[in-house]
């Protein structure tokens, strides 16, 4: 009787290890399937948002103006360099809406000025917006 009760239990304790481990591996893929699901839909939006400039200059008060044309999804702004170095600047929509570059979204089909104060001295700038789906750059003159 002892040999068929300890058969028994061995039995249940194998099963029940085997289903712990089971259970603990389906739920390690099902969390590793959500992350590659959300982080393939994060790409998938980053590869739909377009942005391109449409012109850079300096203008007479020393501000480079930097209009920029979204394509068929909204684009979010995330950093404007100037010469290498982040800028504190002021996006302008046609529509009245503005704000900073940072977290800024720009409608779908839009066109925007950004606008940052480089000082009176400034007579060129290399410029760089980045946005939720990549780069672009400009080289801007005064005007």
């Amino acid at each position: 009787m002892s040999e068929l009760l300890s058969a028994t239990l061995l039995a249940l304790i194998v099963i029940s290890v085997g289903g712990f481990l089971l259970a603990k591996v389906l739920s390690t893929v099902n969390e590793r399937m959500n992350e590659i699901s959300q982080s393939a839909l994060r790409a998938e939006n980053r590869l739909h948002q377009a942005l391109d400039i449409a012109m850079a200059y300096i203008d007479s008060s020393g501000n480079l103006q930097v209009v920029v044309a979204s394509g068929d999804y909204p684009v979010k702004l995330q950093r404007l360099y100037v010469n290498s170095t982040s800028a504190n600047c002021t996006v302008y929509l046609t529509n009245g809406d503005q704000g900073p570059v940072e977290g800024f979204t720009v409608p779908p089909y839009s066109l925007a000025r950004i606008t940052c104060s480089l000082g009176s001295g400034a007579e060129s700038a290399d410029v760089k917006v980045v946005y939720q789906g990549g780069e672009v750059y400009a080289h801007a003159q005064r005007v």
